[in-house]
């Protein structure tokens, strides 16, 4: 079984060549499936982890319209 690779939202960022802020909104507003905050994110504004596939599905151009 492989397991599912996680990047931060700096990184997620990066490979979609959008900001972090917008990474940030997707995940706070569910529109990435699988991402997850870590432990103490909270308190720091947000410590996020987003798959991998879920990247390469929004590079793929499967993201909505209202999502850019």
């Amino acid at each position: 079984m492989v397991e599912e690779e996680y990047v931060s939202t700096e990184k997620a960022a990066a490979m979609l060549g959008v900001t972090s802020a917008a990474v940030l909104t997707w995940a706070t507003a569910g529109r990435l499936p699988g991402a997850f905050r870590t432990p103490g994110g909270e308190r720091r504004g947000g410590d996020w982890r987003i798959p991998v596939s879920t990247i390469e599905a929004f590079k793929s151009g499967e993201r909505s319209k209202g999502d850019e």
